[in-house]
């Protein structure tokens, strides 16, 4: 009689979603089955009570350097007609850290930095985005949405029905307005389970201010997500 060993317990799955309390801590998503990265910051009341009081500007994008952004962002808040404030200032520098961070996680040399107000839900279909990593920040209205595995079905993807994809709606969770996220797409090597996420639905009358880094030669969608 023969005696069998034992079957060794499986590790435990890597966890989706990593939460942290730094910049720092963001690359956690470099990490083998994370795909999503969270810093919860809270709210700066001086910036949002700035970009409230300008309310609606024009979107535009930039490249920035990974070093010395200052000059690069300022040329591209003048362009969206956000006034130059002492308030602007403290925005701009808190986009230029953004920046540094997701080129540090990235190894660029360079990001291209969205700067949005949204105003409808165009992007409101589930889905992944073509780029090895994508940082994104929503500093005023709602955040971005995104399933968990277990809550989707991607066999529904690209088919323009959210019904298709969300197996629970009440399994839809959101990055809370000033979050940072770091999100995998399909360009990270090996990544084949890009987070799936979409723009929250809008109403008429409501709006987000809303930041998207990519790196500078993206190959992805436009998506205000």
């Amino acid at each position: 009689m023969s005696l069998q060993r034992p079957a060794r317990p499986l590790p435990p799955a890597p966890a989706q979603v990593v939460e942290t309390q730094s910049l720092e801590g963001l690359a956690a998503i470099r990490d083998e089955g994370v795909t999503l990265a969270l810093y919860q910051r809270q709210p700066d009341p001086a910036i949002l009570s700035f970009l409230r009081k300008a309310g609606a500007f024009a979107g535009q994008r930039g490249i920035i350097p990974a070093q010395d952004g200052s000059a690069a962002i300022h040329r591209l808040l003048d362009a969206t007609g956000l006034p130059d404030e002492t308030e602007r200032k403290l925005l701009a520098a808190d986009l230029e850290q953004l920046v540094g961070t997701f080129c540090g996680l990235t190894g660029a040399s360079a990001a291209r930095l969205r700067v949005d107000h949204i105003t409808n839900d165009a992007c409101r279909f589930f889905h992944f985005d073509y780029v090895a990593l994508r940082m994104l920040c929503t500093y005023d209205g709602a955040g971005t949405q995104w399933l968990p595995e277990e809550a989707l079905d991607r066999s529904g993807l690209g088919k323009g029905d959210n019904r298709l994809v969300c197996r629970d709606r009440r399994a839809i969770q959101h990055l809370r307005p000033w979050w940072v996220g770091v999100m995998k797409g399909a360009h990270w090597p090996g990544n084949d389970a890009p987070l799936v996420h979409r723009s929250p639905p809008l109403t008429p009358g409501q709006s987000r201010v809303f930041v998207a880094i990519d790196p500078a030669d993206p190959k992805d969608c436009d998506c205000g997500c």
